[in-house]
């Protein structure tokens, strides 16, 4: 008998899972809810804990002896202050040995080998991200860490100075408002004006005022400027400081022999020259000069500013490798040795001849037939004054002029100022 064979058939397949069993559910809750927690958790330590994160670095200044460099750090000091800050570290054989490198890591991010410096203002810095930042900081730092010698680095840290002579090593101050007598001030500022107002305001409403306006006098158009700054490294330094709080245009000389322990402060007139600029009439080398002038002639007119020029004009420009220069003549170098100006004996038909390193090129700024005496000095990196003066023809009023011209590379562009002497 046959045997029938029936066909296999194939399962239904049910569309619906299997439930998922209750322990399996537990798993998956706690591991969504420890992710949640951990996320939570990270952001609120980043919050509401305190650290600091380097953002980056820029060294501004190195040579063969020391370093200086620009290091921005993300500071997160909860319900205080969430935001950047800056800090001036210095390197050199005199930091290797251990000081504060523990704590100058943990708070401003400063490595062992290097020494945080006192801190100079520069300013609330601008930059759309942290390269852009750090240089807008180091263009400031250029300007007010000024190194004068092997081991000594300067930082005009306004109102006060502080000097190190071992490296920055250790540093000594000079402290503006310790030093200057009280009544060199003038009696009011409109900054002092308004903190004296402020203050009464408080007193009629209860509240106490904390405070001494009298600081206020040397903060805005007050704000000291120092000029004529040298040191080096046998403990001496000496700098004058000038502001338009200080009674009679006078002049704070301040002088170190001793490594910063001792100073010697005083206050001298400057005799004000009419028709230059203030930070001409008062630097020293040109008062040294310009009264030597005085000395020889008895009817010095006033200073009259005769000519701008937008484009310093440089004739017979040649390259220029960094070679010897000013061959028995004066050589006046700029802060940063980069321009050498040669002042005097015609050299290549000249009587100033500027020298620029960077650019690698020589030329020649000034050429007078006629000129007398010559000297010149520069007020910053970029800025050199050129003092001279020249006999003219016997038809004229005045038997000599003496003027005085600003060479500003910055800008490129020049000012000129002259004034007459007369005959007798």
């Amino acid at each position: 008998m046959e045997q029938e064979i029936q066909p296999q058939t194939q399962k239904a397949i049910n569309p619906i899972p299997a439930p998922i069993k209750k322990s399996n559910k537990k798993v998956v809750v706690i591991v969504v809810l420890a992710i949640i927690a951990i996320v939570i958790g990270y952001y609120g330590y980043r919050t509401f804990t305190v650290h600091y994160d380097k953002l980056g670095e820029l060294s501004f200044y190195k040579d063969a002896n020391m370093e200086l460099k620009v290091v921005l750090v993300h500071e997160n000091l909860p319900f205080h202050y969430v935001g950047n800050s800056y800090s001036i570290a210095c390197q050199s054989q005199n930091t290797e040995a251990p000081s504060n490198d523990e704590y100058e890591w943990k708070f401003y991010r400063i490595e062992k080998g290097w020494n945080m410096t006192p801190q100079a203002y520069l300013g609330n810095g601008l930059g759309n991200d942290s390269n852009s930042l750090l240089k807008n900081l180091a263009d400031e730092a250029k300007k007010l860490y000024l190194v004068k010698d092997k081991n000594t680095l300067v930082i005009l840290a306004n109102p006060n100075v502080y000097i190190s002579f071992d490296g920055c090593r250790t540093f000594n101050n000079w402290v503006l408002k310790d030093k200057i007598p009280q009544n060199l001030l003038v009696e009011s500022t409109p900054e002092f004006e308004k903190c004296e107002e402020q203050q009464k305001k408080d007193k009629e409403l209860g509240l106490t005022s904390y405070g001494d306006c009298s600081d206020l006098k040397l903060t805005g158009n007050g704000q000291p400027v120092f000029q004529d700054v040298v040191a080096n490294d046998n403990g001496h330094a000496t700098f004058k400081v000038t502001s338009s709080a200080f009674k009679d245009n006078k002049t704070v000389s301040v002088e170190t022999n001793d490594f910063g322990k001792t100073w010697q402060t005083n206050t001298m007139t400057i005799d004000m020259v009419n028709g230059l600029p203030a930070e001409i009439q008062s630097n020293s080398i040109f008062m040294d000069w310009y009264k030597t002038k005085q000395k020889k002639y008895n009817n010095i007119n006033t200073f009259s500013h005769y000519l701008t020029m937008e484009k310093i004009g440089i004739s017979k420009q040649t390259s220029y490798d960094g070679g010897k220069v000013c061959e028995g003549i004066g050589a006046i170098t700029n802060p940063d040795g980069n321009k050498i100006a040669c002042v005097g004996a015609g050299l290549n038909g000249s009587d100033l001849l500027i020298f620029d390193k960077t650019k690698k090129i020589s030329g020649v700024l000034q050429s007078c037939a006629t000129c007398l005496e010559e000297d010149g000095f520069w007020l910053n990196n970029d800025k050199f004054i050129f003092l001279s003066n020249y006999k003219d023809d016997e038809f004229s009023i005045y038997k000599e002029f003496i003027v005085v011209q600003e060479f500003d590379f910055g800008k490129d562009r020049s000012d000129s100022w002259s004034a007459g002497v007369k005959n007798d």
